[in-house]
């Protein structure tokens, strides 16, 4: 089979041919391209032939024999050949003359021996081949049988010769073709004018059928009725010229459409582009430098059209862009942990394609508002043009009637290709869809590899000494006992709050009211994190040797996804017939990281298959092991029976709670519950990293804080029994969600010898704790520190607490030493109390990190409480800011002790002074904006 096609579009042109085909096909292309490194190579390989041309060398030209007697025993060993007559590729709407080159090849193939040789001329008619992903509509002509057609012309060279015109007529048949160039802009215009209806009017390909129709009318009628299309064609013209006048061409909506639909059009496109700027903005920045670079090389080229010009763009394009995404890949490697650069090359592309059309949607935006402000003091010459087109568009109906008699338009069904019907749709959201699971897949891969002392698919237990396993374990159970007692008391407040909204007590427009609601959601929100973090944490318990340790880490995770499934159930069912607090839960609260749509999250989370696998799971795996717990008296242990409680009442919860929010019956089945929970490993990562509000996005120096061991030992010899710590630690995205640079607050009480010294070891509230306090921690350091975390308020000690951070900075109570004693004492009456994740600076039951603070100091220190969301509470810069107000008055209630300053840019932490302190004040809370932090 020989394949004879027009020329448009260069390399495109024979892989789209091999498409339509479906089978190897050798190509003749001009030689020139066969001596371009590595692609020259790849040409002769895939056994292309090389065409020597007159325009290339016309030395070369009669090398063109050897080739075509190449093509000529390929075909007549059964292979497929292809060639484009026209000796060239360009871009006019005509086809070229036809040279003899595709009938001197099927002749001599004939007389090698070549059976059933066809010649099957294709037009290959773009939509609009400079642009990307464009509409291509291939053409197939009825095929010329060879031997019959050279038997059927008498003499061998008459019937050859006769050939090549018949070869030029059938692919004039299937080709968009012009008799006359010159007719070219009267085209483009027609297509405009006259385009596709009904329910071809979006289909492309229809488009295409239509401009060939319009093609083959111009063609005939100016063979047959001249005088009578070309005074159109003049009005056709000169509306064109008043179009551009006045800024518009004949594809202008607002030359047809008025109103409400232009309108309605303009407010489209402007919200599409509101709505898309980020992923924009990120396409635009990454692949700029390489667009820009390759216009200009392509652009010093001087070579003339479309097709050229696309070869050279992608032959030089290719390695510049693969080249920026390697540099950019290994720069964000270098400044990112592995995931975020990771993520960010596998998402280019699409943001690349995405930025690539948002430019064209900003040109038809800004071209729509242009025309219409421009237009606006010119109503009547709009008038006028539409009225011309109205009229235009008779004259052509007339025009059409009579070309339809002459050539019906065809329906012809193709075997499309257009990405944009149903099946490509489909199999377009699928291909995204499978790419977003890859980068997905990778993404987690990369951070359980790469940073896994970070975010690990849960910690390794098995690497605690006995200790401090026991150590975790203990501090984990009270703070899950904690958080058990709270739900319980969150579900009162909600479903009192519930009823006085109901009973018309409260208002949502009232501040008041508004607040409390969001107070709920913060108190659920922090108790979902706590749980969160406990199931993350306990998820490799199977693989601890100690049967009691396994045993008590099991029940610790199973406790906690029950108390988070329980806790998720009621909160869904609770306000699923209220709209108006459903909307308000579904708004996003930056300040303190409330994300946009919880509640629909949450409520689409537990209609998730995995989820209720994975708790059916872990519930037959529960019940599989109370012969365990019976034997290891885990079932009556305190507080052991509590979290057996907990874990049968969110069993019962279930049953009743789950057809009302829409969750299907649990499966029962272990076997898949384990699958599916080996599959969300990954899944259950991200939403730590998400609720936790721990996710570090960079870790120089392999992770090391800035603050080293001649640092602690430096700050530990200034501190004075009584001191506040502040502590900072970098590139944790939880900084940006907590206002000003300081996160975190601590007290230091000093070591027991101090607290000898200073006959506190007697004092009751400090007894009570002794044994606890002088307890080192698992890596043998001495606690020093009380401070609130999310396990509670808990003895740490310097290592562990500043000895991660990155900044750390002391201040001093400017107290007599009996109140600092007295305050110290306090602090001791705290520990033990569970972290308070509601915030509230009015109860003392629970303490959040500043409140252990502000609580040690009460009534000796003013520590201004400030409201966010209606609720009293000291973020730790304000600490800061105390001592800034009050440094200079002789009743200040502050000194400066010291300030260890991480510098990222350095590398290194440094002692600095009372002034670069109060400039912390200043500094944003995100490391990315500090300064010399890149």
């Amino acid at each position: 089979m020989l394949f004879v096609a027009n020329h448009a579009n260069s390399l495109i042109d024979p892989v789209i041919i091999g498409i339509s085909a479906q089978r190897p096909i050798h190509f003749l292309a001009k030689a020139p391209l066969f001596e371009v490194p590595v692609f020259g190579p790849v040409m002769r390989a895939l056994g292309m032939l090389p065409a020597y041309r007159g325009s290339d060398d016309r030395s070369q030209v009669k090398r063109n024999l050897e080739t075509l007697d190449t093509a000529a025993r390929d075909l007549a060993t059964g292979a497929a050949v292809g060639i484009f007559p026209e000796g060239k590729s360009h871009d006019a709407a005509t086809l070229e003359q036809v040279k003899s080159g595709a009938a001197r090849i099927a002749a001599q193939a004939v007389q090698a021996g070549a059976k059933g040789l066809k010649i099957v001329a294709l037009g290959l008619n773009y939509q609009r081949k400079e642009q990307f992903r464009s509409a291509i509509w291939v053409r197939v002509a009825e095929p010329i049988d060879v031997e019959v057609w050279l038997a059927q012309h008498g003499e061998e060279k008459q019937a050859m010769r006769q050939l090549t015109p018949e070869i030029d007529r059938r692919l004039r048949e299937v080709v968009i073709h012009l008799n006359e160039a010159a007719w070219e802009p009267a085209l483009n215009d027609l297509e405009v004018l006259l385009p596709a209806e009904g329910a071809d009017a979006k289909d492309p390909i229809a488009a295409l059928r239509q401009r060939k129709w319009i093609a083959d009318g111009i063609n005939h009628f100016m063979t047959n009725a001249r005088e009578r299309v070309e005074p159109i064609a003049i009005s056709i013209r000169r509306q064109r010229e008043q179009a551009v006048a006045v800024g518009l061409d004949l594809r202008s909506p607002i030359l047809r459409l008025s109103g409400p639909r232009f309108l309605g059009q303009m407010l489209w496109q402007t919200a599409k582009l509101v709505f898309g700027i980020v992923p924009m903005l990120a396409g635009t920045l990454h692949h700029l430098v390489p667009f820009l670079l390759v216009r200009l090389i392509t652009g010093k080229m001087n070579q003339p059209g479309r097709m050229t010009i696309a070869l050279w763009r992608l032959l030089i394009g290719l390695p510049i862009y693969a080249a920026c995404y390697v540099a950019v890949w290994k720069v964000m490697i270098g400044y990112f942990l592995p995931w975020v650069a990771w993520a960010w090359a596998l998402a280019m592309p699409f943001a690349g394609f995405y930025a690539l059309n948002y430019w064209r949607q900003v040109r038809d935006a800004a071209r729509l508002w242009w025309h219409q402000l421009r237009l606006l003091p010119q109503r009547a010459t709009l008038d006028a043009l539409r009225a011309e087109q109205q009229q235009l568009r008779v004259q052509l109906g007339e025009l059409v009637h009579a070309f339809d008699r002459v050539q019906p338009r065809e329906r012809i069904t193709a075997v499309t290709t257009n990405p944009w019907t149903w099946r490509r749709r489909v199999a377009w959201c699928v291909t995204v869809l499978a790419a977003l699971y890859l980068a997905t897949q990778i993404f987690h891969w990369t951070r359980q590899h790469f940073i896994a002392e970070i975010h690990s698919p849960g910690p390794d237990l098995t690497k605690l000494s006995p200790a401090a396993l026991q150590e975790q374990l203990h501090s984990d159970e009270t703070a899950l006992r904690d958080i058990l007692t709270g739900l319980d008391d969150l579900e009162r407040r909600a479903v009192q709050l519930s009823s006085e909204f109901a009973a018309g007590k409260r208002d949502y427009y009232n501040q008041a009211d508004n607040d409390a609601v969001r107070q709920l959601l913060l108190v659920y929100l922090n108790y979902r994190t706590a749980l969160m973090r406990l199931v993350w944490k306990y998820q490799r318990h199977d693989e601890l040797t100690d049967h009691p340790a396994q045993l008590r880490a099991f029940l610790l995770d199973v406790t906690a996804a029950s108390a988070l499934y329980e806790a998720s159930l009621k909160f869904v069912a609770q306000f699923d017939r209220s709209p108006e607090t459903i909307k308000k839960f579904n708004e996003a609260e930056p300040v303190w990281g409330i994300p946009a749509n919880l509640y629909d999250t949450v409520r689409g989370n537990l209609r998730q298959p995995s989820i209720r696998r994975m708790m059916a799971g872990g519930w037959t795996k529960y019940a599989n092991r109370q012969a365990d717990f019976a034997s290891t008296k885990l079932d009556t242990s305190a507080p052991h029976a509590d979290f057996h409680k907990a874990v049968r009442q969110a069993q019962e919860t279930a049953r009743m709670l789950e057809p009302k929010v829409g969750v299907a019956g649990v499966v029962e089945s272990f076997a898949e519950a384990e699958e599916a929970g080996r599959k969300t490993v990954y899944r259950t990562k991200t939403m730590v990293a998400e609720w936790m509000g721990d996710t570090k996005i960079r870790a120089p120096r392999e992770g090391r804080p800035l603050i080293q061991h001649d640092h602690l030992a430096q700050l530990t010899a200034k501190l004075q029994p009584g001191d506040i710590l502040l502590e900072r630690r970098n590139w944790y995205v939880s900084n940006a969600f907590l206002p000003g640079y300081w996160p975190h607050a601590a007290l230091y009480v000093g070591t027991p010898d101090d607290l000898r010294r200073l006959g506190l070891d007697k004092d009751p509230r400090v007894e009570s704790k002794w044994r606890e306090y002088i307890v080192r921690d698992a890596e043998g350091h001495e606690r020093v520190i009380i401070e609130a975390i999310s396990e509670g308020v808990v003895f740490t000690s310097m290592e562990h607490s500043i000895g991660g951070a990155d900044s750390a900075a002391a201040l001093r109570p400017r107290r007599d030493p009996a109140r600092v004693r007295e305050a110290i004492c306090r602090a001791f009456s705290h520990v033990g109390k569970p972290y308070d994740f509601q915030f509230d600076f009015f109860s003392t039951d629970k303490l959040v990190c500043t409140e252990l603070v502000f609580r040690t100091y009460d009534g000796d220190i003013e520590f201004p409480l400030v409201s966010i969301l209606g609720t009293k509470t000291l973020p730790a810069i304000e600490i800061v800011r105390t001592y800034t107000e009050g440094r200079a008055r002789p009743d200040g209630p502050l000194d400066f002790v010291a300030f260890v300053d991480g510098d990222e840019r350095k590398g290194k932490a440094f002692f600095s002074g009372e002034v670069e302190f109060i400039g912390t004040l200043e500094r944003p809370a995100l490391t990315w904006l500090q300064p010399g932090a890149r």
